[in-house]
């Protein structure tokens, strides 16, 4: 009995396994939609086009808006176009997979370790309050480890072939990814990796959201059919639940890429939602989106069916 309530109350080594394997298995299959995602959500000349109801739009102000040299996207299926076209074809697409791919998998690892950790502590039924305060304990703990590699990841995404390293001063391409992590540091400091911090918190909502979500439904589904869930139920639950949390939280996941975005000057995160509002009004805020859902929806099916097969697997071990 000792040993049982012992095991019960430490963190479980196949939660970290089975999380960082179903969050390498969806980046490196849909890394490319996360591209086109980043690319869209920092564009800001596409919102100026479409929003007719400001008054007197003006290109002279969208210029000012937009580095010269950011690649002009006319919508979602160009931009795939021009980045195949002019940055080295599906390796272009490609770009940022490998931290992309570490960034993804150590935070889903991490996170299913500390928030099946934490459920494991509770002595009684679990309730919403109980699924929300330990979802979100575990997405501030795991954005403090992980917002460097972010970062890193989305300066990656948003290297532009046609560019040289230098403009006006300021390095804005990176050979590769430890001379990013390098090139940080040298010109913003430590701190620097830490940049979108503040709207990256915010954003632990969509994991909070997420997760309290799926593990709702489950509970639902197995209390009112009486049945084990299998590979569909994952699927459909994963899927449903990322969609409700991407569409509640996406205006922080945008605040925070424009503030990461190499290639502009936000002075804070209050700039970033002042600037967008002002320039591009609510539209603003949900660029990107579209990618982003065609993204995560099965991205995050994928990821649980990896998570909960294999977990399920290592437990009969």
């Amino acid at each position: 009995m000792e040993n049982k309530n012992r095991q019960k109350n430490s963190f479980d080594w196949r939660s970290l396994i089975a999380g960082t394997a179903g969050g390498v298995a969806s980046t490196a299959v849909f890394h490319p939609l996360e591209l086109i995602k980043i690319r869209w959500q920092v564009y800001e000349a596409a919102s100026l086009k479409k929003l007719k109801f400001l008054d007197n739009p003006s290109k002279d102000k969208l210029g000012q808006l937009a580095p010269s040299y950011r690649p002009k996207y006319r919508g979602l299926f160009d931009t795939v176009l021009s980045v195949y076209k002019n940055e080295n074809g599906i390796r272009g697409l490609y770009r940022g997979l490998g931290i992309n791919t570490l960034a993804s998998g150590s935070a889903w690892g991490l996170y299913f370790l500390v928030y099946n950790g934490l459920k494991a502590r509770h002595d009684k039924k679990l309730t919403i309050s109980n699924y929300t305060l330990d979802a979100t304990i575990a997405g501030v703990s795991i954005i403090l480890v992980t917002n460097p590699l972010f970062l890193i990841k989305t300066r990656m995404c948003l290297q532009y072939s046609e560019i040289d390293k230098d403009v006006g001063g300021k390095v804005v391409k990176y050979k590769n990814t430890l001379e990013a992590l390098r090139t940080i540091v040298r010109n913003e400091g430590f701190l620097g990796l830490y940049t979108g911090f503040i709207p990256g918190l915010f954003g632990t909502l969509n994991g909070t959201i997420q997760m309290v979500s799926y593990d709702l439904m489950k509970s639902w589904w197995t209390n009112y059919f009486h049945e084990d869930l299998n590979t569909v139920h994952f699927s459909t639950f994963s899927g449903l639940s990322k969609i409700i949390a991407v569409v509640c939280t996406y205006p922080f996941q945008l605040v925070r890429a424009r503030l990461q975005d190499q290639h502009q000057n936000y002075k804070n995160f209050f700039d970033v939602l002042a600037k967008t509002y002002r320039n591009e009004r609510i539209y603003g805020f949900y660029k990107g989106l579209i990618p982003c859902l065609v993204r995560v929806t099965p991205a995050a099916s994928l990821t649980f069916i990896v998570y909960e097969n294999l977990l399920n697997f290592l437990k009969t071990l």
